[in-house]
C-alpha cells in the first residue's frame, strides 16, 4: 500500500480549524444577535464533527468533506438566518464558512511537500492547464469587471460589490482541485471519501423522495407553511442544496460511479452500499421533476450500463445478468412510482408547462443578445442575472405564475438563461469562455489518458471511466440548467469532488509506476 504522502494525524491545523469556527460563531453573534442559540449548538456540533471527521478521514479529508458537509446540509433556512446585510443584497452564512474552511484548507495543504508528482497527472497536463485555464477565466472576469464599471452607461442598476460576491462564490471552489492534489489524503482514505460523497447523493435523493412522497409530513416537521413549485401530489422539495434542478445534477453526476462499483466493485458490501445509493439516487431524480435532468438521467444510465456489459475487460459471465437484474429493477421502481404519483409534469402541456419552455427559449435568447453586446469579456456576473441566494426578498419588476421575469433591452427573461453554455459567455465573454471550456476538456483528458495507461489496474480503470461518464452527465445539465454559475453550493460539490477523482487517477499512476519500479529493481 502507498502511503500517504502528507502526515494525518491531529494537530495545529485542527485547533487552527476550530478556533476558525470560534471566530466564525462570533462573527455571526456580532451580525445576528437572534441566531445566539442555533449559533452556538452549530459551534458544538461542528467541533465534534471535525474530530470524527479528523479521525476517518486525517487531517486533509476531514477539511475536504467538512465544505461537502456544509453544502449538504447547512439548511437554506439557517443560511438565510445567518447572512450579512450588505445593502440590497446579501453575504450569506455559507459564504462565509466556506471562506473560513478554504483558509485554513490552504493553510493546510500549500507547505506540504509531495513526492514528486507524476509527469501525467501533475505537469504535463493537469496542473499547467488548470494554472493557464484558470488564471486566463479570472483574468478575464477581473477587467471585464473593471472595464464595465468605468465605461458601461447601459445598466444602471448595476451592484460593483454584488458583481464580486458572484463571481467569489464562482472562483473559490474551483481551487479546491489543484489544493485537493497538493494535499492528498491518501489513496485509502481518498477512496473512501469518493464512496461518502455517493452516500450524500443517495442521501439527498431520500430526501427528495420524502418530500415527493410525504409532503405534507415532511413540510411539517420542518416547520414549513408551504412550499415552491411542483403539481397538486407533489412537492419539489427545495433541498440544502437549494434548487431541484441543481440537486439532480449532482446525482446525475454521482450516479455512473454508483452503479459501476454497484455492479463491479471488489467489496461486496461497498457494492451494496452504492447500488442502494445508486436507487436513492434514481428516484430523487424523478422526484425533482426536472424534465431535463430526466432526459440526462437516461443518457448517463445507458452509457453506464452499456459500459459495464460491452468494455472488454468486463466481459463475464454474470455481467449480463447482473446488468439485466438491474435494469428489471429499475424499471419496476419506475412503473411502481408513476402509478402511485402525479408526474404529469413531465409530458403534460397545460399552461405552466408550455410557459416554462417558452420562458427558457425566451432567456436563452437573451443571453445570445448579452453576449452580442459584450462579446469579448462579458457584461460580468449579476450585472444582468441577479443571483437570488444574494437576495433575499428580492422581487423582480415583473412576475407571472412561471417565474420572475427580468428584462434586457426590452427582451424578456428568466433570472437566468437556465444554459451554462450561454450564460458563461454572456457573463465572461469569448475570452472567458474559452478559458473555462478549455479547464473542463484538460479536466476529461487527463482522465481519459490515465484511463488509456498501459499498467492501470482493473478497478482503477473501471472507476476513472464512471467519474468520466459523470462528468460527461453534470456538463450535460448545463444544456438544462447554468450549473457552475447560479450558486456556490453546487460549485463546491463539483470541485471537491473532483478533486478527490483526480487524488484517485494520481495514486492510480503511481501504483503503476511503483510495479514497473520493482520490475526494474
Amino acid at each position: 500500500m502507498i502511503k500517504a504522502a502528507a502526515t494525518s494525524k491531529p494537530g495545529p491545523a485542527f485547533a487552527g480549524l476550530v478556533i476558525a469556527a470560534c471566530a466564525a460563531a462570533g462573527l455571526f453573534i456580532t451580525v445576528t444577535g437572534d441566531a445566539l442559540p442555533m449559533l452556538l449548538a452549530g459551534a458544538v456540533a461542528t467541533f465534534f464533527v471535525s474530530i470524527v471527521c479528523v479521525t476517518l478521514f486525517g487531517m486533509q479529508g476531514a477539511l475536504l468533506f467538512l465544505p461537502l458537509g456544509a453544502a449538504f446540509f447547512l439548511m437554506q433556512r439557517f443560511d438565510e438566518g445567518l447572512a450579512i446585510d450588505l445593502g440590497g443584497f446579501s453575504f450569506r452564512g455559507f459564504y462565509t464558512v466556506i471562506g473560513l474552511l478554504f483558509a485554513v484548507f490552504a493553510l493546510v495543504s500549500i507547505p506540504i511537500r509531495t513526492d514528486t508528482p507524476t509527469k501525467l497527472i501533475d505537469r504535463e497536463n493537469l496542473k499547467g492547464a488548470f494554472f493557464i485555464c484558470f488564471t486566463g477565466f479570472l483574468a478575464a472576469a477581473l477587467l471585464g469587471f473593471a472595464l464595465n464599471q468605468m465605461m458601461d452607461g447601459e445598466l444602471p442598476d448595476r451592484k460593483p460589490l454584488a458583481e464580486l460576491v458572484a463571481m467569489y462564490a464562482i472562483f473559490l471552489p474551483m481551487l479546491y482541485l489543484p489544493l485537493a492534489l497538493r494535499a492528498d489524503p491518501g489513496p485509502t482514505r481518498t477512496e473512501l471519501l469518493l464512496h461518502v460523497c455517493v452516500g450524500l447523493g443517495g442521501l439527498s435523493g431520500l430526501i427528495l423522495s420524502a418530500f415527493g412522497i410525504l409532503p405534507g409530513q415532511v413540510l411539517g416537521m420542518l416547520g414549513w407553511s408551504g412550499a415552491i413549485g411542483g403539481t397538486a401530489d407533489l412537492v419539489r422539495g427545495r433541498l440544502p442544496l437549494g434548487h431541484p434542478n441543481h440537486v439532480a445534477a449532482v446525482l446525475n453526476m454521482l450516479l455512473p460511479p454508483a452503479v459501476v462499483y454497484g455492479l463491479l466493485g471488489r467489496n461486496a458490501l461497498l457494492r451494496a452500499f452504492n447500488l442502494g445509493c445508486a436507487g436513492l439516487m434514481l428516484c430523487g431524480v424523478l422526484f425533482a421533476l426536472s424534465r431535463g435532468a430526466l432526459l440526462n438521467l437516461g443518457i448517463a444510465l445507458a452509457a453506464t450500463l452499456l459500459y459495464v456489459v460491452f468494455a472488454r475487460e468486463n466481459r463475464r459471465w454474470y455481467t449480463l445478468p447482473l446488468v439485466l437484474l438491474a435494469s428489471l429493477a429499475v424499471a419496476g421502481a419506475a412503473f411502481s412510482l408513476f402509478a402511485s404519483f402525479d408526474f404529469s409534469r413531465y409530458w403534460s402541456k397545460r399552461y405552466y408547462e408550455e410557459k416554462s419552455v417558452e420562458r427558457r427559449m425566451d432567456s436563452m435568447q437573451t443571453a445570445v443578445n448579452v453576449f452580442l453586446d459584450y462579446p469579448v469579456l462579458g457584461v460580468t456576473p449579476d450585472a444582468v442575472y441577479p443571483r437570488v441566494d444574494l437576495r433575499p426578498g428580492w422581487e423582480p419588476r415583473f412576475a407571472d405564475s412561471i417565474s420572475p421575469v427580468i428584462y434586457y433591452k426590452g427582451h424578456p427573461s428568466a433570472e437566468t438563461p437556465h444554459n451554462l453554455y450561454l450564460i458563461v459567455p454572456a457573463e465572461f465573454g469569448l475570452v472567458g469562455a474559452v478559458c473555462f471550456f478549455g479547464l473542463i476538456g484538460a479536466m476529461a483528458y487527463t482522465l481519459l489518458r490515465v484511463r488509456g495507461r498501459p499498467g492501470i489496474e482493473m478497478h482503477d480503470r473501471r472507476m476513472l471511466t464512471a467519474y468520466l461518464i459523470g462528468l460527461g452527465a453534470f456538463m450535460l445539465s448545463g444544456m438544462f440548467e447554468a450549473v457552475l454559475m447560479a450558486g456556490m453550493r453546487l460549485n463546491v460539490i463539483f470541485w471537491v469532488f473532483y478533486g478527490l477523482v483526480f487524488v484517485f487517477a494520481f495514486h492510480a499512476v503511481r501504483r503503476v509506476d511503483a510495479v514497473a519500479a520493482d520490475g526494474r529493481g
